[in-house]
């Protein structure tokens, strides 16, 4: 299990897969680059972690949204409309996804808000990784955000 590094000043929203996203109000800061739930009580955007879900009780039944934070925001601050992403491709870095083959899973972590290349305590896959060919600079990799199937029960 290794921990997948997104540094939040290289992400770049790539291409979007059927419009797929969710606009709420962010309950955390620093979160850019992040897994994130929507959380059903509250309905905040908070960081997400496999651990953090079964304590919970998460169940793959209808409840909470999880996505990828958007970086179109102007500021990281709590409290602001932010964007999470459903289903599109992303840039995550020149290195971030280095050493895992094209189609590779990826799951949530333990680590809230966090992405990991195996699961964590519950087995939540928020995508998997995809060829981006560029003529002039060859073949890079991106993370394929895939999160419209998942729905997670958790309030409060």
């Amino acid at each position: 299990m290794a921990a997948l590094v997104f540094t939040a000043f290289n992400i770049l929203r790539v291409a979007d897969l059927g419009q797929e996203e969710t606009k709420t109000t962010a309950y955390t800061l620093n979160r850019r680059g992040k897994i994130v739930f929507i959380n059903t009580t509250t309905g905040f955007a908070s960081l997400a972690g496999a651990a953090t879900l079964a304590a919970h009780g998460a169940t793959s039944v209808v409840g909470s949204v999880v996505g990828f934070m958007s970086t179109q925001e102007r500021t990281d601050l709590a409290v602001e409309s932010v964007t999470v992403l459903r289903e599109a491709d992303v840039f995550v870095g020149q290195t971030a996804l280095d050493g895992m083959n094209f189609g590779a899973p990826v799951f949530l972590s333990d680590t809230l808000g966090g992405a990991d290349d195996a699961a964590g305590t519950v087995s939540v896959q928020i995508g998997y990784v995809v060829p981006c060919v560029r003529a002039e600079l060859g073949t890079d990799r991106l993370l394929r955000i895939s999160t419209s199937h998942i729905a997670i029960a958790v309030g409060g």
